[in-house]
């Protein structure tokens, strides 16, 4: 008898568990007919991903971005998608940790000093990734300036001719302490 009331205990979680995963799922009738996706007059070999359903185009978020060059990125604590364009030399909304500028001179962070030395402003050390790299868009941005052990530092991802370049600049002078290609 137990083990039927086991059996029959076990049996109804499973059915639950299964009942409760079934209720996420939905089912939409779709047609895979998309042969190409074209952007721009050239065929990303991509169509293949895309279905239609009701009379709408689906086509995958990523296979979007990657054929018209952009980066994309998932927060997973805020459950936001960025998709980052590449135009202009900000981050595009990309969440960073940078501290405010004050005036466009000095950070905010410990009263725009480090140690009693003067610390440039994120304009300034932004400017240097960018020229170190040769142009580009800054598309992730970084301080490390509250750490009194080591050299304060603003670090940049940049992005330039579908690569991506890490800067390291020197948060005290602007000059570049390190240039790596990703």
């Amino acid at each position: 008898m137990k083990k039927f009331i086991s059996g029959l205990l076990i049996g109804g979680i499973i059915t639950t568990s299964v009942t409760a995963f079934a209720a996420n799922v939905v089912n939409i009738p779709a047609t895979y007919s998309v042969k190409r996706l074209v952007v721009n007059g050239v065929d990303t070999g991509k169509g293949s991903s895309a279905f239609v359903s009701n009379g709408t185009t689906y086509v995958p978020l990523r296979t979007v971005s990657d054929a018209l060059g952009h980066e994309i990125s998932w927060d997973s604590n805020t459950k936001t998608i960025y998709i980052n364009t590449g135009s202009g030399n900000t981050n595009n909304g990309e969440p960073t940790d940078l501290p405010a500028t004050n005036g466009g001179n000095t950070t905010t962070n410990n009263n725009g000093t480090w140690n009693g030395q003067k610390l440039i402003s994120i304009e300034t050390a932004k400017n240097a990734a960018i020229k170190a790299v040769s142009g580009g868009s800054v598309i992730w941005q970084e301080s490390d300036i509250d750490d009194d052990d080591d050299l304060p530092t603003y670090d940049f991802k940049i992005k330039k001719d579908n690569k991506i370049y890490e800067v390291e600049v020197n948060a005290l002078n602007g000059s570049v302490i390190d240039f790596d290609i990703d």
